[in-house]
């Protein structure tokens, strides 16, 4: 059983870690059901996080397209407003999984540029944000671990928070 077969309407937010592992978008078996929970009249809101490099992106896109064959996928400018609405995050930067620790890099696969990227509904409202080279859910998951930065996990939660925000508000 899972959250989404068994709650889909019950919170107007969705958080998608690992979306794209695999062939016909991985890890969402499900994902039938993250369309109509996005595009409900009361709103809703679709974050996907910690996925990287060229091939789950393709991956990723592939599954994308199945839930919303006809929305844009655009880049968000450092000026959206999801990224200000309580924290100023004008400067954004990569945010390394847990592999940090062990292998120095902020990147994984050939995932060198963190890209924030979104799907509005037909009113503009932002109603999925990706969040591609990336991984916020690590830097929540081992913000209290001595060994993780503390910048990334800082910068994570008050990322996060800010999105949040955007979906109960928006």
């Amino acid at each position: 059983r899972t959250w989404l077969r068994d709650t889909p309407f019950r919170s107007p937010l969705a958080v998608t870690a690992a979306a794209a592992e695999g062939p016909g978008f991985g890890r969402i078996p499900e994902c039938d059901k993250l369309s109509p929970l996005a595009a409900r009249p009361s709103g809703g809101f679709i974050m996907f996080d910690d996925f990287h490099g060229s091939e789950e992106w393709s991956h990723f896109m592939g599954g994308i397209r199945r839930i919303f064959p006809e929305r844009e996928v655009e880049n968000l400018a450092a000026e959206n407003e999801v990224f200000h609405v309580l924290f100023d995050m004008q400067h954004r930067t990569q945010i390394p999984g847990y592999q940090m620790v062990f292998s120095g890099r902020t990147y994984e696969r050939d995932g060198t540029v963190p890209h924030w990227r979104g799907i509005r509904d037909d009113s503009g409202r932002l109603m999925v944000l990706i969040n591609w080279n990336t991984d916020l859910g690590d830097a929540w998951e081992w913000a209290e671990r001595p060994e993780y930065p503390l910048r990334f996990s800082t910068f994570a939660v008050e990322m996060g928070i800010n999105f949040i925000v955007y979906a109960m508000s928006h």
